[in-house]
């Protein structure tokens, strides 16, 4: 089965002569005779086919019984592709990759009529390769390192699996932000997901897009940058115990320090510095101008005196 996505009927005048090519030069075989409905597309060949010596037989009108073959040929490819596009949770314009998906399939699914082999082994007298075959729409990361512009890019970008390139041995994946199609051979899969299922872009992928999962995808030159941290204690410390007192810094600065980012040095400003002298000293003066205003010790009242210790505790 081949298969050839068109958009208009009349496109069938120029395909026609490409597949009638292409089979008698791989196949060293000839075209004798072509079986169709009363269609124009193939009406239209008409002139094209007694040049080459082709017999052109038609059914019925209104009798598509005697063209029984190629309609159930049909409605097995149409109904396969669909199959594929539901269980995709893709959006049916992206028929044609199903479709080609479909048949690629199906030429390679073994048959009781062709005494339990498929087209393909018939065809081309070897085995096809049923390890390559993959989930139709699963989740995959095909490498996009050679694609990429500077050296910060991923090497691996989330995509749909969307079929097989028909000229080359590769995959087909489709990014669903850029809608760009990748073909690589380095390819990893998780055929257990879906990627449409779960953002679908609006209009491509399906008709809605589901809020919850808007942040599994980063768009192109928002990747995240990490914020630079202050020079880390050493390894040889544990993260959660106090760093060392410095003479310049208080118990108040440590804890604080401790309780926002355990393990990281505080850095104290100059001008931090400055203000936290004055305040020491203006402290000073205002105790010392207040003994000056105490009587001698010999005059006060007797009275009992409690000492009291204080432990400053610092939060990790």
């Amino acid at each position: 089965m081949w298969f050839y996505p068109i958009s208009a009927k009349s496109q069938v005048s120029s395909i026609f002569p490409q597949f009638k090519m292409l089979v008698e030069k791989r196949f060293q075989s000839t075209i004798n005779a072509l079986y169709s409905d009363n269609g124009g597309e193939f009406l239209g060949l008409k002139t094209y086919l007694s040049n080459y010596g082709i017999s052109h037989y038609t059914t019925v009108p209104h009798t598509p019984q005697q063209n029984g073959v190629t309609k159930r040929h049909h409605l097995h490819l149409v109904e396969t592709g669909l199959t594929l596009l539901h269980n995709a949770s893709l959006s049916l314009s992206y028929w044609p990759h199903a479709f080609q998906t479909a048949a690629y399939l199906i030429n390679r699914q073994p048959t009781a009529l062709l005494q339990n082999k498929s087209p393909f082994e018939v065809l081309f007298r070897q085995q096809p390769n049923y390890l390559k075959l993959r989930k139709f729409g699963c989740l995959c990361y095909p490498l996009t390192k050679p694609y990429n512009t500077h050296k910060l890019q991923p090497k691996l970008i989330p995509c749909v699996f969307i079929g097989y390139s028909p000229t080359q041995n590769a995959y087909k994946c489709i990014d669903p932000l850029s809608f760009r199609i990748y073909l690589s051979k380095h390819v990893l899969f998780d055929e257990t997901q879906c990627l449409a299922s779960k953002t679908n872009p609006p209009d491509q992928l399906s008709s809605t897009r589901p809020p919850n999962h808007t942040h599994l995808f980063l768009k192109p030159n928002s990747y995240p940058v990490i914020p630079s941290l202050a020079p880390l204690v050493p390894a040889s410390s544990s993260p959660t115990s106090t760093p060392p007192l410095e003479p310049s810094t208080s118990l108040d600065t440590v804890a604080a320090s401790s309780a926002s980012s355990p393990g990281i040095t505080p850095s104290l400003s100059p001008l931090f510095l400055n203000q936290m002298l004055i305040c020491i000293m203006s402290i000073s003066i205002l105790i010392y101008m207040f003994l000056l205003h105490l009587p001698p010790l010999h005059l006060l009242p007797p009275c009992h005196v409690q000492l009291l210790t204080f432990q400053p505790v610092i939060t990790p």
